[in-house]
């Protein structure tokens, strides 16, 4: 019946083309509906598009596997919801953020990847598939800058650039050869506290156990998210204040507060109010908008005479950089004076942490 019923549709539109009253200039697609097979022989096609892409054609093969994605949940029956999470996880196909490098005649294009600063040390990572693959930078430092990869020449710190394979890391690549030299070099274009992303570009020769070479080229990681571990520094009367516990937070009156306690229970308290901006504040015995407090001991307390900057502060992620320095006064039971100088500070704060 569906073949006759297929003659019967043709004849009456060779009969309509035929008319000699209105000519018909135009053509008809009848489109056919695509098969299960045919939707997944396009699906496998798309989706092996999309893991080989990079980023200048992200946007063409994302979309083409979202197609293919959306009509193979059309043309096949069956639990579709790993399908539904995959079109969710690929949202509108623009990208946001990406890490790729060019090595053995392809490019490395980063599934996910993430940075970190921590102790003076940038961390930054791209993984691709489910077995560990990665290429990895370690940089010792936490500014905008160009730094060599493998051995620097002035100072024999180690600055990584390594590729592994898989998770166990026994066939690693690193940016380290036996002439102890530079083998590449990472420039940081952009750290962006505020928004929490760095960016930059990076190239490295890796050498494996047996001096074989990889060359790494072209690599690029762009709006990485990057998280930063809490950081503080400060000198009293020229001799660092080397702390063991951060503890940060804001109370219920709008005050952010920051707590640092050293070995010997030393403590520096440092807290402005919540609305704080960028810029620089007076501190002083009677602010209303900051607060300083060092004790030596206990119940032996100094207010702040000096001033407080606020370099970053995103109250929508809880982050808050800054610097201080100033003369610490007795107050109460306070004795004698301190000079605080080069402090800075760079945390996350967590809500509820002081009490006023």
């Amino acid at each position: 019946m569906n073949r006759e019923f297929k003659i019967v549709i043709f004849s009456f539109i060779s009969l309509f083309l035929s008319c000699e009253n209105e000519p018909y200039d135009g053509v008809i697609n009848v489109e056919t509906p695509i098969t299960c097979e045919e939707a997944n022989e396009n699906l496998d096609l798309a989706e092996t598009n999309f893991e080989n892409t990079n980023a200048s054609n992200y946007n063409l093969y994302c979309q083409e596997y979202k197609d293919a994605l959306e009509d193979y949940m059309s043309a096949c029956s069956g639990d579709t919801s790993e399908i539904s999470m995959l079109l969710n996880d690929l949202g509108d196909c623009e990208l946001s953020s990406y890490f790729q490098v060019d090595f053995d005649g392809s490019t490395f294009f980063a599934d996910a990847a993430e940075a970190n600063i921590e102790q003076g040390q940038i961390t930054i990572k791209g993984l691709r598939g489910t077995n560990g693959e990665m290429v990895e930078l370690i940089v010792n430092a936490a500014s905008e800058g160009t730094y060599y990869l493998g051995v620097t020449p002035n100072n024999n710190q180690v600055n990584l650039g390594q590729y592994s394979p898989d998770t166990p890391n026994l066939n690693a690549w690193q940016s380290i050869n036996t002439a102890n030299q530079p083998q590449g070099e990472i420039t940081i274009t952009d750290i962006d506290y505020f928004n929490s992303r760095i960016s930059g570009t990076f190239s490295f020769t890796a050498y494996n156990l047996v001096n074989e070479t990889k060359e790494f080229t072209n690599g690029i990681f762009d709006n990485i998210l990057l998280t930063k571990a809490d950081d503080f520094f400060a000198k009293v009367d020229g001799e660092e204040f080397v702390d063991v516990q951060i503890v940060r937070g804001i109370n219920n009156f709008g005050w952010i507060g920051l707590l640092a306690i050293d070995q010997q229970n030393e403590e520096i308290f440092i807290a402005i109010r919540y609305n704080a901006t960028p810029g620089t504040y007076v501190l002083s015995e009677d602010s209303s908008f900051t607060r300083f407090d060092y004790s030596p001991s206990f119940q032996d307390f100094h207010y702040g005479d000096g001033t407080v900057t606020i370099l970053v502060h995103n109250p929508e992620t809880n982050f808050l950089m800054g610097t201080f320095s100033c003369t610490a006064r007795p107050e109460l039971n306070g004795v004698g004076t301190y000079e605080v100088t080069e402090g800075r500070f760079c945390v996350t704060y967590l809500d509820g942490t002081f009490d006023d």
